[in-house]
């Protein structure tokens, strides 16, 4: 259960992380695009001089940024030689993937517009940067998630611990007045320690004692009985036996 809570916690960390990082890297995809203008020539020109160029790639120190244009053909126009998103090439909507680029995994974003005031000139604009700000917020949601969870686990655990030692105080009394008693001590239980729940266990334990105490009183008056019927015809026996030891003895005088 842990894991399974686990990995959806990972999997709802990691979708947050992507969410807001891929809204951004559109948002900076639609500002290179902003700086996009064609001159009188027709030929296309991004006016992004160098400190823009610097701002755009160390908005973020820990990751890479990048950027690139092209046209709908997929000619490079300006920016980084990044792979291309090789889908939905004809969408007006933001496309979002992976890429390996410079050795390293980077997640890319595409937007397809007409430029400023040339709506009939359609660029491409992609705009990509390195995964490592994604996986550390990732790692801190799901450590800001996973924390209070173990620590709700373990306070529940033990809260489920205290609440069963509790719960089976009474039933531990019905067991060692139970276990104190000697062999002959068939007296009935103290009903009133036993919980609610427990009572009909103690009742019939009560009910066994009632019958086992009749069957050895009913034993001890078979017995008893049984001795006085014996008592008698015992006596004549001893008496025959003493009258013929006696003439035994006349004899042999």
């Amino acid at each position: 259960m842990c894991l399974v809570s686990s990995a959806i916690a990972y999997f709802l960390a990691s979708s947050f992380a992507n969410d807001s990082y891929d809204r951004n890297l559109i948002n900076t995809a639609g500002s290179v695009a902003a700086r996009i203008r064609m001159d009188a020539a027709g030929a296309v020109d991004v006016d992004l001089p160098p400190a823009a160029q610097a701002i755009l790639r160390h908005t973020n120190p820990k990751d890479k940024f990048y950027y690139q244009i092209l046209k709908p053909d997929l000619t490079p126009l300006a920016g980084d030689a990044l792979p291309t998103i090789a889908t939905q090439l004809d969408s007006n909507i933001p496309v979002l993937g992976y890429a390996q680029f410079d050795g390293e995994t980077v997640r890319a974003a595409r937007i397809r517009i007409p430029l400023h005031d040339h709506p009939n000139h359609i660029v491409l604009v992609q705009a990509a940067e390195t995964l490592n700000s994604r996986q550390d917020l990732t790692s801190h949601i799901l450590i800001s998630i996973l924390i209070p969870q173990i620590l709700l686990i373990l306070f529940g655990a033990a809260a489920v611990s205290f609440g069963v030692q509790k719960g089976l105080e009474p039933l531990t009394d019905l067991r060692n007045a139970v276990a104190e008693r000697s062999r002959v001590d068939l007296q009935p239980l103290d009903e009133s320690i036993a919980p609610l729940e427990a009572q009909p266990l103690a009742s019939a334990i009560n009910d066994l004692l009632e019958r086992l105490r009749a069957d050895l009183e009913a034993q001890r008056r078979f017995v008893a009985n049984a001795a006085h019927q014996l008592r008698t015809p015992l006596a004549g026996i001893q008496t025959y036996v003493e009258i013929v030891q006696r003439g035994h003895s006349t004899d042999n005088s």
